[in-house]
């Protein structure tokens, strides 16, 4: 066969194949691309569809939650005979402006005490329906599990449309006292809402509840799903109601007209490219026959045999000068430059491989992170709510659950700061896991609480597991800063699949867990509050005998002013941690040998505040917490923190001020020595009126001289 013959049939043959990868190509490539921005466009109106929907709830469910902790709807409830909360704060034009079409207030039996309902485009109100009363059963599990001021929303089916609905227990402002009810606000979603969620999704929405539809829905175990037609692509939400029902479905309609005129362009441009191929295929074909024939067999010989090899490629040799020849240069230019590509490629390839790296250890740490407390290294909350789904969903033997709270940890960040706490916190988190089983799973769920789950276990290894947790805290703890848990544990020998097993089991074993914390709360206070002054007197040494003096001196100063015995009291405990604030205080200040800098000063005076903070969570301290902020306020207003000034003190800061600075005066300092008694009172008596009350210095100064006071002393 001839060699014009072979390169007509093998260019057929290229444009053959040409044809098909280019229509492969636009099949595979640019219609699924399209298809794929379908798809997208589907999910983002579902998921739209879904926020607003959420949204929806959340905005009834604030509503109701701003409500119940309502002092006047507190004391309706508990007397409803007394209309006038409902005829002031319920009226039509209320509800109208909240867009909640029904209300009920029930007492904690179920008694309906009130109930009301509006058409809110009428803007009047409607009778009460059957299936209103009907909904609003407080035994119902939606209804039951509403504890304290936590409320939840949901949905029913309700005179032939789904209706969301919103419920909290009902409460004074600040929390207090019993609930004598319970709030129930009702939304309807009709045609006007959405209408609305229509406008936002930027696609129809609708409900349906028709047989098709639910059939669709079972088919597929209630989930998700999408149908498509030639001109739509429907997405069917089911949607649960508040006793877990499936009564309607939610429709959302995606068009498929840009993919179809995307298509028929796309069959368009493919015809003409199929053309413009055979066209071209067929001319070089032509010249390729006219003009290089003869020639490309020696050329063809020598391109055969040329390869690239670690970047360098043989150089095509041809005797002659005319185009040929040039196109042999250019060849050889390009052989050049393929080289070159070859070795950037080959660059560009190792530099993609380091980030690929890069990149994989990335998503590992944030995969991590996404899993586990910073903190602590356990697992979180969302790895936990994970792991209970799957078991859930599979069910489990041997189920332990043990529910952990440490005690006190409120106190200590208050009082010794956020650091110490984070490493109680961590200590605590060794605990666990060192007690625990390597296949247990161990999360920090909160600020300070921890949960772990075990399974495949035995009642008797999961008590033993708590009580190892129990002991091993008697024996931890942090520069002696007590370390306590309260701990409750639940086993269940088997957990059913798809059940509530495993929430009643946390729920259990939370509620035993509070009620130990509640039996421990005070000694755990107790142990902070000595940590405290343990640390205090071992931060200055002279703490306690300081105390000691100023108590005896303060006490007689007060018997002579003529303070009552309950305020004597106060004064004692004033006496004893009026610089309590000074733990704040940094070492390298608090115990400085010579005089302070004016930003050390600074830093100083806030050990006022500091201990302030400090008396106001601890309930021994808290009646003197207001003395600790006052105790460095002068007779003429320039102290601090505050600036009072004369009788604005309290008579116990005037009289802790006299005796603290004769105190501090006779006593020796790191960076002075003690004053002489006759020093210390000159100072005193140059002071008054400005420093100290002038009255009060005059009856100290005449104690320090009394013959009856020196004797006593």
């Amino acid at each position: 066969m001839k060699l014009g013959t072979r390169i007509a049939i093998s260019h057929s043959l290229f444009g053959l194949i040409a044809i098909f990868a280019i229509y492969l190509l636009v099949d595979q490539v640019w219609v699924k691309t399209f298809d794929q921005l379908e798809q997208k466009a589907v999910r983002e109106n579902v998921n739209r569809a879904r926020l607003i929907w959420g949204k929806e709830q959340k905005t009834l469910q604030s509503i109701v939650g701003d409500w119940a902790p309502w002092d006047d709807l507190y004391e309706f409830a508990r007397n409803p005979q007394n209309r006038k909360f409902v005829v002031d704060n319920l009226p039509d034009s209320a509800m109208v402006n909240l867009r909640i079409d029904g209300v009920a207030v029930t007492d904690p039996t179920g008694r309906i005490l009130f109930a009301k309902t509006i058409d809110t485009a009428q803007k009047q109100e409607t009778p009460v329906s059957a299936e209103f009363y009907r909904h609003i059963r407080p035994e119902q599990l939606f209804f039951a599990d509403l504890q304290g001021d936590r409320s939840a929303a949901g949905v029913v089916w309700m005179e032939n449309m789904p209706v969301l609905i919103a419920a909290q227990r009902i409460l004074k402002s600040d929390k207090t006292g019993d609930s004598p009810g319970i709030l129930i606000f009702l939304r309807k979603v009709d045609a006007d809402l959405l209408a609305e969620i229509t406008e936002i999704v930027q696609a129809p929405v609708r409900v349906e509840t028709g047989e098709t539809y639910r059939m669709l829905v079972n088919e597929h175990d209630n989930q998700e799903l999408e149908t498509a037609s030639a001109a739509i692509i429907q997405s069917l939400l089911p949607m649960h109601d508040i006793y877990g029902n499936i009564p309607f479905v939610l429709v959302v309609e995606t068009s498929r007209a840009l993919s179809l005129e995307v298509q028929r362009h796309l069959k368009y441009f493919v015809a003409i490219l199929v053309g413009l191929i055979a066209l071209i295929v067929s001319l070089s074909i032509v010249d390729l026959k006219r003009m290089v024939i003869r020639r490309l067999e020696n050329m063809d010989s020598f391109l055969r045999q040329t390869d690239i090899v670690d970047g360098t490629s043989r150089k095509l040799l041809i005797d002659g000068d005319d185009e040929l020849t040039q196109v042999t240069v250019s060849m050889n230019q390009m052989l050049e430059r393929i080289a070159k590509s070859q070795r950037e490629n080959e660059q560009l390839n190792a530099s993609l491989q380091a980030e690929l790296v890069e990149r994989q250890l990335t998503q590992q740490t944030l995969l991590y992170s996404s899993q586990h407390d910073a903190l602590t290294g356990l697992f979180n909350r969302a790895y936990l709510d994970e792991s209970l789904q799957r078991i859930i969903r599979k069910g489990a033997d041997g189920v332990g659950v043990i529910c952990c709270d440490l005690d006190g940890l409120k106190l200590i960040n208050d009082t010794l700061g956020h650091a110490a706490g984070d490493r109680l916190l961590q200590r605590t988190a060794d605990i666990l896991k060192e007690a625990a089983t390597q296949a247990a799973l161990v999360v920090r769920t909160g600020g300070d609480e921890f949960v772990v789950i075990l399974t495949g276990t035995t009642e008797t290894n999961l008590e033993h597991i708590s009580h190892k947790i129990l002991d091993s805290c008697t024996v931890s703890g942090l520069t002696d800063l007590p370390l306590r848990l309260s701990v409750g544990w639940r086993y269940r020998a088997h957990c059913e699949v798809d059940s509530n097993d495993l929430d009643s089991m946390l729920r259990e074993a939370d509620d035993e867990m509070y009620r130990q914390k509640l039996s421990s709360s005070q000694s755990a206070r107790s142990g902070v509050v000595q940590t405290i002054m343990k640390m205090l007197e071992i931060r200055d040494f002279e703490t306690e005998e300081h105390s000691q003096r100023l108590a005896r001196l303060a006490l007689e100063l007060a018997q002579r002013a003529g303070m009552s015995g309950h305020r004597k009291n106060d004064l004692r405990l004033l006496a004893q941690f009026h610089d309590i604030g000074k733990i704040g205080i940094p070492d390298k200040i608090l115990l400085k040998p010579a005089a302070l800098t004016l930003e050390e000063r600074k830093e100083m005076e806030r050990h006022s505040e500091i201990g302030h903070r400090i008396a106001t969570v601890i309930p021994e301290l808290q009646p003197v917490a207001e003395f600790i902020l006052k105790h460095h306020e002068r007779w003429d207003g320039k102290g601090y923190p505050m600036g009072l000034k004369e009788e604005q003190i309290p008579l116990e800061n005037r009289i802790l001020s006299i005796v603290d600075a004769y105190d501090a005066m006779t006593s020796d300092r790191p960076y002075r020595q003690a004053l002489t008694e006759e020093v210390a009172a000159a100072e005193l008596r140059a002071c008054r009126g400005s420093q100290f009350d002038p009255r009060l210095t005059e009856v100290f100064l005449a104690m320090l001289t009394d013959e009856h006071y020196t004797a006593g002393s």
